[in-house]
């Protein structure tokens, strides 16, 4: 009862969705949503506010303003809807750079360290890298043989090799429900083992 009679403020009228990116036109003091109302602003000549009509002066520097005290505001009261703003983007980023080389893909930095040990590997990859590509290379740093295997974890869980960079950071967006900093490096361990010396051993105990 409490969130909808405070949604006169923590709704965009242009879309009738929850805020996302609160911006404030300065004329009027009316909020929509900063996508709804640059689309608005696009389409409808003369300019004008979408809520009470009121003529805009667009040529005028500040006339659009984010309201980030708002938009705290909206991701407080309404649960889960910072993570699912950080979760669309994230896949509309991985979308967007699925055609393009790794090279030039949004880097993700990840620090590796062995499991019990404290030395670590600081990576910077693209997004859509796996975790099979970070237990290549650590196969070529450790220079394994063909029968050695990396095993990779987040914590105490094993991640699957198939499992891409943006995938761990959606794992992160929703564990943190959205407010983990990108720019901080995912802690993974690593663990080495070796196929073939692994089943001889089984062998001699059995």
């Amino acid at each position: 009862p409490q969130l909808r009679q405070l949604n006169n403020i923590l709704v965009c009228s242009l879309c009738a969705g929850y805020l996302i990116d609160a911006t404030r036109l300065t004329d009027c003091f009316h909020v929509f949503c900063k996508s709804c109302i640059v689309g608005h602003l696009q389409t409808v000549r003369p300019s004008r506010c979408p809520e009470c009509g009121q003529e805009l002066k667009l040529e005028e520097e500040g006339c659009l303003r984010q309201d980030r005290v708002l938009q705290d505001l909206v991701y407080k009261l309404v649960p889960g809807l910072r993570a699912s703003e950080v979760h669309r983007r994230l896949d509309f980023s991985l979308e967007l750079e699925k055609s393009l080389p790794l090279e030039l893909a949004t880097p993700v930095q990840i620090a590796l360290s062995p499991r019990g040990g404290q030395r670590q590997i600081f990576l910077l990859l693209a997004m859509q890298a796996t975790i099979g590509h970070v237990a290549g290379f650590l196969c070529d740093q450790h220079r394994l043989s063909a029968t050695g295997t990396v095993d990779i974890y987040r914590r105490n869980t094993r991640l699957p090799a198939y499992w891409s960079l943006a995938e761990l950071q959606k794992l992160r967006c929703r564990e943190t429900d959205g407010q983990a900093d990108w720019r901080d490096p995912i802690a993974l361990t690593y663990v080495i083992a070796d196929r073939d010396s692994a089943a001889a051993r089984s062998s001699r105990d059995s």
